[in-house]
């Protein structure tokens, strides 16, 4: 991959940060994709088939994850598409991450599609530090791409990744050849994480119960995604990673639990609502119970892991 060259002028005004050098790239099968100077693309996950040949099409040859979970491999072959997986939490990037990330982007035949699960926070992290320490941004543009990309103020250590970045050395890339991994296994409670985290998202997505349905359809319903967010929620408290925490840590894993436990209680008065009493008026309280599971996640990150 060429490096972009120059460095962009980036006014200092916070509404006005989404400079040239960064613009949105409208693709169905990519999450908020991010197209750097025609280059380098950054965003969510690829979905599924359809993602990887929209990659394609648009002249990746490399995909990269900073996502904890382990991406899909098999898909990418199919597409004729390497995966390089560099994975990260929300706390910053460490050392080793960046330099891969710089031997990816310097070394890469053809463009770079470079991803977390939303592409709101690690991908536009990931990008802009690696932009940086290759010369190619400098912090403030690195800074307008965070903006640009929706990087929540929440998460300090990616912002303090960008602001703390540097360029870096032949030196270091040398002393780094250590070959670079398709996949990653996670720890296990991060894959519980991992897994919790896209049945939280489907139900998002998707909030309202499905009545009447066939048995292969209800396996897919709101109702179901319930069930298997709550059972995901019961095992974590399991892991001994996670009764070794602090209770702090336990007992907000439980109030995620119990929210769960609530969702799918209300998805069974749904589809069997009294007489006389349409299962669209309880809607809102699955909707409003959604909206406190992502609240008690959010929290639980900021104090935990961000």
């Amino acid at each position: 991959m060429s490096p972009i060259s120059g460095t962009c002028e980036v006014s200092e005004q916070p509404d006005e940060k989404s400079a040239q050098f960064i613009s949105v790239l409208s693709e169905p099968a990519l999450v908020r994709a991010f197209r750097v100077e025609g280059q380098l693309i950054f965003g969510g996950a690829p979905q599924g088939d359809a993602g990887f040949r929209t990659l394609r099409r648009l002249g990746i040859r490399t995909v990269v994850s900073v996502d904890g979970a382990v991406p899909d491999v098999p898909a990418a072959r199919r597409h004729g598409l390497r995966y390089v997986h560099v994975p990260f939490g929300y706390d910053g990037i460490p050392s080793e991450c960046r330099i891969a990330l710089c031997r990816v982007l310097s070394d890469a035949p053809g463009r770079v599609y470079l991803h977390c699960h939303h592409g709101r926070h690690r991908s536009a992290a990931a990008a802009a530090v690696a932009l940086i320490s290759l010369g190619v941004l400098d912090r403030s543009a690195g800074r307008a791409l965070l903006h640009t990309a929706g990087t929540s103020p929440d998460y300090r250590g990616l912002w303090d990744a960008v602001d703390s970045a540097v360029p870096v050395s032949p030196d270091e890339l040398l002393q780094h050849e250590e070959s670079l991994p398709e996949s990653v296994p996670p720890p296990p409670l991060v894959e519980a994480m991992g897994r919790a985290e896209s049945l939280l998202t489907e139900l998002e997505d998707r909030p309202r119960s499905v009545q009447d349905a066939s048995e292969e359809i209800a396996m897919e319903s709101p109702r179901h995604r319930a069930l298997l967010l709550r059972e995901q929620l019961k095992e974590m408290l399991r892991l001994p990673e996670v009764q070794q925490r602090s209770t702090a840590f336990t007992q907000q894993l439980e109030r995620c639990r119990d929210l769960a436990v609530l969702l799918e209680q209300q998805y069974q008065r749904e589809a069997s609502p009294p007489a006389g009493r349409s299962s669209d008026a309880e809607d809102g309280t699955a909707v409003q119970l959604i909206r406190n599971l992502r609240r008690q996640c959010r929290d639980c990150h900021q104090t935990f892991r961000d």
